[in-house]
């Protein structure tokens, strides 16, 4: 699952959302004006957009510890593999 922190921003009331992507760790933000991740339903999932659109065909193998690791923890059901032999993205 997802790390959020809520930070404060530079103007008063201003909070930023900052997020660590539950496949590679980094930390990216999320909330006004900024949508620096995904969130898969399907996964109950958060990763960063880096993530995401270098997983378009399928999660890479490199990943699949991580995500089956998730999927367990969250009782989710695994997948079937795609067409290309990967866990489907979405």
């Amino acid at each position: 699952m997802s790390t959020y922190n809520l930070k404060m921003g530079k103007n008063p009331g201003e909070f930023k959302f900052i997020c660590t992507c539950t496949i590679c760790g980094t930390k990216y933000q999320m909330g006004r004006h900024f949508y620096n991740g995904k969130h898969i339903p399907r996964y109950k999932l958060d990763v960063c957009q880096s993530c995401y659109d270098s997983n378009r065909d399928g999660w890479h193998p490199d990943f699949e510890t991580t995500l089956l690791s998730h999927l367990k923890e969250n009782n989710i059901p695994i997948p079937e593999r795609n067409n290309e032999g990967l866990y489907p993205r979405d």
